[in-house]
């Protein structure tokens, strides 16, 4: 069982670390579209939660929250905009409007993204789980 949970820990974290830096990689392929994607939304003038918005300005690191809001645009995912009130239809009508060429790394970077960071953090459980264990009396 200790095995198992090592080498777990192993392909996950350290795999996960590898899905990393080839979404940075990635990022840098598609950087010119996010950037041009979120001119054009805040062009619009329609609303970005300030948490995401501040997000945009980090570049890589800050990417994966305005891109995470940009697929539930297009999924058709209801956002909360205040405690009783949800984001109109206008900024889903307008992403779904957007050639594919323009909006089809969305759904794809959010997965990649999405696929690194639970390898690393599951990765990191099972890292965590391997020192409690590596510490116990046999």
């Amino acid at each position: 069982m200790y095995t198992f949970i090592t080498t777990m820990f192993l392909v996950l974290f350290f795999g996960g670390i590898v899905l990393g830096f080839a979404s940075m990689v990635y990022f840098a392929f598609i950087r010119r579209r996010y950037e041009q994607l979120i001119s054009l939304y805040q062009q619009q003038g329609f609303f970005m939660p300030s948490y995401h918005a501040f997000m945009v300005h980090l570049g890589y690191f800050g990417s994966f929250y305005p891109v995470r809001f940009f697929y539930h645009l297009l999924t058709g995912k209801k956002i909360k905009t205040g405690r009783n009130s949800y984001l109109s239809n206008e900024p889903y009508v307008f992403l779904s409007s957007r050639p594919a060429a323009e909006v089809g790394w969305v759904k794809g970077y959010y997965y990649f993204s999405l696929a690194w960071l639970v390898s690393v953090t599951i990765g990191a459980v099972f890292g965590g789980i391997d020192m409690l264990l590596s510490h116990m009396s046999p």
